[in-house]
């Protein structure tokens, strides 16, 4: 089976909890546990005793894992009309004049709701809704081992429930993606591959609210977090393309299982990261 390489940064690699535990939902292996009363498997997935069968890969085309947050991360079109080299610096937004800038790409599900109001980019999903996401995307692509990009992200009023998530994600092809999210008070770090979600690892949310994604010309990609913007943590996978081709980037929230009150996620703060 092929994998995509961990590095943990910073910190210990805590359990691989999944959206749930359904079969082919929680990666193991590279240094993770399984929850109570799972093992890990050779296939590289936590089991419970009632799970004899052995899942696909994660990475291999057609295979369904789990429901996840896999939405719209991996869409892409990195060559749209008039977009400048991958190389030219993406501008920093703070969502304050509630104008949408001509970088983004706006997006939603029926029901949901994505505007720039009262100082932050807002996302509310449409209640009781499976798969329904909003949010921004850029609409050029960008060269991730130039530059990255960070965000502040206000969960405050968003639901802190199974099913619910807000996240930043990097999409390094139409088929391919890493994404650093929140969902039920936790902080998780994921790929989504031909629209296949798979958690790699999650830690405690706590106030690490900022986040950043950035690429190094090795072809690893790091997702780190932060409580004031000067100390960093987080983790790195190198996705199986590298970073020859230029990425994009999406700020969303939305659920992928029905939420009652799902509530409002809210980016602000967007800026590039220096080279």
């Amino acid at each position: 089976m092929r994998r995509t390489a961990l590095l943990l940064l910073a910190v210990g690699c805590v359990a691989c909890v999944g959206p749930s535990l359904a079969p082919c939902a929680v990666l193991c292996g590279e240094g993770a546990h399984c929850p109570a009363g799972t093992s890990c498997r050779a296939d590289g997935y936590c089991h419970a005793p009632d799970q004899p069968q052995a899942c696909g890969s994660v990475d291999a085309p057609g295979v369904a894992d789990a429901p996840g947050p896999a939405d719209a991360a991996t869409a892409m079109d990195a060559d749209a009309p008039g977009c400048p080299s991958p190389q030219a610096p993406i501008r920093a937004d703070d969502f304050a004049d509630g104008v949408t800038d001509p970088m983004w790409e706006p997006f939603a599900a029926a029901g949901a709701s994505v505007a720039e109001a009262a100082g932050a980019l807002r996302i509310t999903p449409p209640s009781s809704a499976t798969g329904a996401y909003a949010g921004y995307r850029t609409r050029c692509g960008l060269d991730l081992t130039v530059q990255g990009a960070q965000v502040t992200v206000d969960t405050a009023m968003f639901a802190s429930t199974v099913g619910a998530t807000v996240s930043f994600s990097v999409a390094v092809t139409p088929q391919y993606a890493l994404q650093l999210g929140a969902e039920a008070g936790k902080l998780y770090f994921g790929r989504v591959v031909d629209g296949a979600w798979a958690e790699i690892t999650r830690t405690d949310l706590l106030a690490r609210r900022i986040w950043r994604l950035r690429g190094e010309p090795s072809g690893l990609v790091y997702a780190e977090y932060s409580v004031d913007g000067v100390a960093w943590q987080g983790w790195s996978a190198a996705p199986p393309a590298g970073l020859g081709a230029p990425v994009t980037f999406t700020l969303q929230a939305g659920t992928y299982n029905p939420v009652a009150s799902p509530g409002t996620a809210g980016f602000d703060d967007f800026r590039p990261l220096a080279p």
